[in-house]
């Protein structure tokens, strides 16, 4: 995965490949989100806000308490207008070990140490959420069945076969794939 530095003391973050990169990027300037929610921080967070300054409120919401300290580091430079003015990241920490085993444990609904990650979503406060972070698919139910209006989801990775199954059921479109990650939307329509 690709890493990009920002400002003098910021850690590098990892961000999307390109085509990825840039699928998100004309999904939100065709749409115009004013306030975007997002399960997963990193690099999206840091970087998007930047180039789409018609963003009002990016809120990420992150599991691991030392990669949600690395974000905000990033957040706050340029000195004379820091992103963090437009951008917070609330940490909702989450026993997750990094095992494959505790990955596809978090896409159980049976999975109750996620709830409160999951549940960190507010219907009817964003035009626009981005799923990239775990439980996924909790995730899109979550906003799928809660939110009125409901706003567009954009879910990466979504070629992961463990995806499939719920983002069909909310009639999810995939954007063409590459060899890396996948994007794929899911709105009322």
């Amino acid at each position: 995965m690709p890493t990009i530095a920002f400002g003098a003391n910021a850690a590098s973050m990892a961000v999307m490949w390109g085509t990825e990169f840039a699928q998100l990027l004309a999904v939100l300037h065709a749409t115009q989100p004013r306030r975007v929610f997002e399960w997963g921080a990193g690099g999206s967070t840091v970087i998007v806000p930047r180039l789409c300054p018609y963003i009002e409120h990016w809120h990420a919401v992150e599991h691991d308490p030392a990669w949600a300290e690395r974000v905000r580091s990033n957040l706050d430079w340029p000195a004379e207008d820091p992103l963090s003015r437009r951008v917070s990241v609330a940490l909702v920490p989450v026993q997750y070990d990094g095992s494959r085993e505790s990955y596809l444990r978090s896409e159980s609904d049976q999975c109750s140490e996620w709830d409160n990650y999951v549940g960190a979503f507010e219907p009817g406060e964003y035009d626009l959420v981005i799923i990239d972070g775990r439980a996924r698919n909790r995730c899109v139910r979550e906003v799928y069945g809660s939110a009125s209006p409901m706003p567009l989801i954009v879910v990466h990775d979504a070629q992961r076969p463990e995806y499939r199954r719920v983002l069909r059921a909310a009639g999810a479109r995939w954007l063409p794939s590459w060899t890396r990650g996948q994007v794929a939307l899911v709105n009322s329509d």
